[in-house]
């Protein structure tokens, strides 16, 4: 999130005001070094010694980039339940929403702006992204024009909208979009949106262009230098690809990437509670799907006097058959759907979970972002297809 924060007005005689200022220009220094949490504990003193909006909206975002969504929420909320006309509190409190899992209160936040109060395209592009969480795809798409009418060379918004046209299953519009944002420039995921070009014109029955946007990926893979932090698209290298060096640098990249994001939670050990080990299963996909058909008769057959089985849930709840005969084989299931990458890492290491099992790998809904921040002391992948 990179948004245009207020500058504070310039103390005046105020002792109180200047004292509030320093403590705003020490939090300013820890933010360029993204250090968030001292910069959140900077603008909150800075806060509590002058009034300023301001500085609390300054707190917000340094909370989000802290960690602490629950937190900036509130002090966002705080700040447009005194101001209601203050856009960027809308903003900040619904990125913080997000970062909850609450897609449809961020929604309901960003439209509660007075009508006559002018949006930005940083607000139509948070809202077209909390509704594409609600898979409300439509209203995202026009979420997304509205952005794009203000900003038109924003490349991840046409990346986002083509996302939007791919799950409405318009393939072929889908990839125009991807195409513009490769074409503009997305930086360091600029291999990862090329990999989802590839699946699209595939998808979409255009060979001639998949064949163009294969070649393409692959001389971008083969060109970035060994060690460089990229977003890149393991699974179409795994399945489209029959080099083994060539997606071993691509996997290679990508931990690199995931590695400077996320850093990993303090290592506890595993603990054995009843004389058990309590297993997690992390999915988006415990509904009716492969891998439930798959795994379904396994769960049912796990030795309860051994393994504590836990399913940490991810995606829908489709009312099916299966949905609950896999319910039914787990003593615990917790329903993770909306919750962002790190919400899901606290709630494992809080359940203390010892032996966490990815079960999707890199394909559609996966979480593997999770398994960064090590939550669990012993982690696995295990994809079924």
């Amino acid at each position: 999130m990179a948004l245009a924060l207020p500058t504070p007005a310039a103390p005046g005689s105020s002792p109180a005001h200047a004292r509030a200022h320093r403590r705003w220009q020490a939090g300013q220094g820890h933010a360029e070094h993204e250090q968030w949490p001292l910069a959140a504990q900077a603008f909150e003193q800075a806060a509590a010694l002058y009034g300023d909006p301001c500085y609390v909206l300054h707190t917000a975002h340094a909370l989000i980039k802290s960690g602490r969504p629950a937190d900036a929420a509130r002090r966002a909320g705080g700040v447009r339940a005194v101001d209601p006309r203050a856009a960027l509190a809308y903003l900040l409190e619904s990125h913080a929403l997000l970062g909850l899992g609450r897609a449809e209160a961020a929604v309901e936040c960003l439209r509660a702006l007075p009508a006559d109060v002018a949006r930005d395209s940083d607000h139509h592009v948070t809202l077209a992204v909390a509704l594409q969480r609600c898979r409300r795809h439509e209203e995202a798409i026009r979420s997304f024009f509205d952005a794009l009418a203000l900003r038109m060379d924003d490349a991840l918004s046409h990346f986002r909208l083509g996302m939007s046209f791919k799950d409405l299953g318009l393939k072929a519009e889908a990839a125009e979009c991807v195409r513009t944002a490769v074409l503009l420039g997305l930086g360091s995921s600029d291999l990862a949106a090329r990999a989802q070009l590839v699946f699209l014109e595939r998808e979409a029955c255009r060979w001639a262009a998949a064949d163009e946007a294969m070649s393409g990926l692959r001389d971008a893979v083969r060109a970035l230098p060994e060690g460089t932090p990229a977003e890149t698209g393991v699974f179409t290298h795994a399945v489209l690809v029959d080099d083994p060096l060539e997606q071993l640098k691509v996997a290679r990249h990508y931990a690199l990437h995931v590695a400077c994001m996320y850093a990993p939670l303090p290592r506890r050990q595993a603990r054995r509670r009843d004389g058990r080990l309590r297993i997690g299963y992390l999915s988006a996909d415990f509904h009716q799907h492969a891998t439930s058909q798959l795994m379904v008769q396994m769960l049912e057959s796990h030795d309860r006097s051994r393994f504590e089985v836990t399913l940490l849930s991810t995606g829908p709840d489709d009312k099916t058959a299966l949905r609950q005969r896999v319910v039914a084989a787990s003593e615990h299931f917790e329903e993770l759907r909306g919750l962002g990458f790190e919400a899901i890492g606290e709630r494992i290491r809080k359940i203390g979970i010892d032996i966490l099992v990815d079960l999707v790998g890199h394909m559609t809904g996966h979480r593997l972002l999770v398994f960064a921040r090590k939550p669990a002391p012993v982690q696995v992948t295990c994809v079924s297809r």
